[in-house]
Order: C-alpha cells, then sequence, then structure tokens
C-alpha cells in the first residue's frame, strides 16, 4: 500500500517553490523594474508610516499613564505635608496667643 506524498499546506499539485526562467515574466526591462521598485518603496514607506503612528500613539498612552501614577503618588504626601503645616500653623498661633502679646 504505497502512500502518496503529503503536500505541504497551500501548496497546488504542479506548482513547484523556484520558478525558471521560462515561468518568469518577459517584460522584465529596466524601465519595468523601476517601477516595480518604486511601487515597493511606496508600499514599504506606508507601513512605516503606520508603524511610527502606532509607535507614538502607544508612547503617548504610556505616558498618560506614567503621569497619572505619578500625581496618585503625589497626592497622599501633598495632602499629609499640607496637614502637618496647618497643624503647626495652629500650634505656633496657640502658643502666640497666650504668653508672647504686650
Amino acid at each position: 500500500m504505497p502512500e502518496e506524498p503529503r503536500q505541504r499546506r497551500g501548496k497546488k499539485d504542479g506548482e513547484s517553490a523556484v520558478k525558471t526562467k521560462e515561468e518568469l515574466p518577459i517584460n522584465r526591462t529596466p524601465v519595468n523594474q523601476l517601477r516595480h521598485a518604486q511601487a515597493r518603496l511606496v508600499v514599504a514607506r506606508d507601513r512605516t508610516a503606520d508603524l511610527h503612528t502606532a509607535w507614538r500613539n502607544q508612547l503617548f498612552r504610556l505616558s498618560l499613564l506614567v503621569t497619572l501614577i505619578c500625581l496618585h503618588a503625589l497626592q497622599s504626601p501633598t495632602s499629609s505635608c499640607i496637614s502637618d503645616i496647618k497643624d503647626f500653623n495652629a500650634m505656633l498661633s496657640s502658643d502666640e496667643g497666650g504668653s508672647d502679646k504686650p
């Protein structure tokens, strides 16, 4: 019972991975090659611009997150510092009110 060789996914019968010289398009003139290269450059530039925009958006979101975390971390020391200042000022005003006034 001979088994047929397994095919790779996406391959069809009679389709080879390497094209021979006869299978390549004949119109490979320098002008067509330049047009093809220019088209590939435009696609690469568009992909690069999209990637750059995505990275900028992601970094902006990250900076907002870091800013919110910093503000949250600064909130408790600031409120406790203000509370300490108010307590100290109240203590000074009560000390000055009783003994230092002429």
